[in-house]
């Protein structure tokens, strides 16, 4: 038994299908075959929303086929069903009274395919009037390629400003003529300048007026090289200048080059730079101050040994040759000989605080032979035995470690002869193919590290050692003697 709901269905959309088809056939022949060799989607409805126009291109983009969709609501096939209302209501309002917002224009809106697939497409719609009837033909092409597109722009856009904006510097785009095209939020902040503002400002002008021709030689260096560095100052809207590091680069956009670049507040840099210097002025002037202090007691040191030693000395002397003048005394032979004697302890004397005083001979004679050189005449004083211990220092040392390690042995057996009340010492030199070791221990009456500062003669030895990348450190304490250790790296000095 048939149902009358589905016989009267399929006689309507079978009547829907003969109206469109007839007036399909009623076009001319030409015409038929224009619409059909079209690209764009062409499709025709009534006044009463039926479609009766559906090329092969709408077969294609729709999947609807021609003989499936002429007769039917263009409104419930290809309208998204949020938009049904709307375009009904338009629909109905022009043939009322001829008011319309969409026709004669290109369109982009959204349609549904056969599979109630949502896509883009561009339309124009134009109302054609012929013999006393009236259609409308729309013109229609997906554009979700192009859609796409833009969004992929769009995004890549989204994330270069992105990643511009996340710069820790600022940058800046700009042409040959010093238009800049491009910059981050950054630049904006810093300058003090509105996105408006800055348009109207070519960007050498926010150069500090005496660096921009130095600005200009690197950007032109930039296009000759492909890379320029520079440090200049931006000068702010409030008049204030900060030092940047500069750097650019030249691309091409849209066909003509350009030159791109970053720069990095140094501002920073310059005050950590002032402290530094301001450091290293006092560190130089401590060290100049030490110098002084230390020539000074040096000075002050030999005064004294040439008053207590040398000159109590030659006083005796003057004494008994003026003794052997005048005839006076019983035993001329015996003041003859301590008279030369005093002589000679002088001349000893005066060798000593020379060799003290002088450096070895570099390049002359080895360490080894400078450090016997050195011991043996403070042993002649018979003040302090000092025994020694040394590897073979003939090869590999460095005039710079030879200077240093004698200067310490001379510092260090200074202090002992002056200040330790000791009575023997003992040097130790040690080296491998890396370093040399150094020790030099006596059994006088020592210090206790912890109570005394350290004097000028220790510093100086140990600013030696580190000079050389080297390490120095002292053992002592009260009635046990001292002992100081150093270490100097080899092969690393000229």
């Amino acid at each position: 038994m048939s149902c009358p709901f589905h016989n009267s269905l399929n006689s309507t959309v079978t009547k829907q299908t003969t109206i469109g088809q007839d007036y399909y056939k009623d076009l001319g022949e030409k015409t038929r075959l224009i619409i059909d060799a079209a690209l764009d989607a062409i499709i025709g409805i009534n006044t009463d929303g039926e479609i009766i126009i559906w090329n092969p291109q709408a077969e294609a983009m729709f999947g609807w086929k021609k003989e499936e969709i002429l007769g039917q609501s263009l409104t419930e096939k290809i309208v998204p069903h949020r938009y049904r209302e709307r375009h009904e209501t338009g629909f109905r309002l022009y043939l009322e009274t001829g008011v319309h917002t969409t026709l004669n224009r290109k369109l982009e809106i959204s349609a549904l395919d056969r599979h109630e697939r949502e896509f883009p497409i561009e339309i124009s719609i134009l109302p054609i009037k012929t013999d006393g009837q009236e259609f409308f033909c729309a013109f229609m092409r997906d554009i979700s390629d192009r859609k796409q597109a833009e969004q992929k722009l769009i995004q890549q856009k989204e994330f270069f400003e992105s990643l511009i904006n996340g710069l820790p510097g600022i940058f800046y785009l700009g042409d040959l003529n010093g238009n800049l095209l491009q910059w981050n939020k950054n630049f904006e902040s810093v300058l003090g300048y509105s996105s408006n503002e800055i348009q109207t400002i070519q960007g050498i002008d926010f150069i500090y007026f005496p660096d921009k021709d130095r600005i200009r030689q690197n950007l032109r260096k930039a296009l000759r090289h492909g890379k320029a560095e520079a440090e200049a100052h931006l000068q702010t809207k409030e008049g204030k200048r900060i030092p940047y590091f500069f750097t650019a680069c030249p691309i091409e956009l849209d066909g003509k080059p350009c030159i791109m670049g970053m720069g990095i507040d140094l501002s920073e840099k310059v005050r950590l730079q002032k402290i530094l210097d301001q450091r290293n002025r006092q560190v130089q002037r401590k060290m100049t101050a030490a110098v002084i202090t230390a020539q000074e007691s040096e000075r002050s040191n030999l005064g004294l040994e040439l008053h207590d030693n040398v000159n109590q000395v030659l006083t005796t002397v003057k004494l008994y040759v003026e003794m052997l003048r005048d005839g006076i005394g019983d035993n001329q032979s015996e003041l003859f000989c301590k008279t030369l004697s005093h002589l000679q302890s002088s001349i000893n004397e005066i060798r000593s605080i020379s060799k003290r005083l002088s450096a070895p001979t570099l390049g002359r004679i080895s360490l080894n032979e400078s450090i016997k050189d050195l011991v043996d005449s403070i042993n002649l004083t018979g003040r302090i035995h000092i025994a020694y211990s040394i590897d073979d220092l003939h090869s590999g040392i460095t005039q710079e470690v030879h200077l240093a390690v004698y200067r310490i042995i001379q510092e260090q057996l200074n202090n002992i002869v002056k200040y330790a009340d000791a009575s023997t010492a003992t040097i130790i030199i040690q080296r491998n193919t890396e370093n040399l070791f150094l020790k030099i221990i006596d059994d006088g009456k020592g210090f206790d590290t912890n109570a005394k500062s350290q004097g000028i003669g220790l510093n100086n030895m140990k600013t030696r050692a580190e000079s050389l990348d080297g390490s120095f450190h002292v053992k002592s304490s009260v009635g046990m003697g001292c002992e100081i250790d150093v270490s100097i790296p080899l092969g690393n000095h000229p």
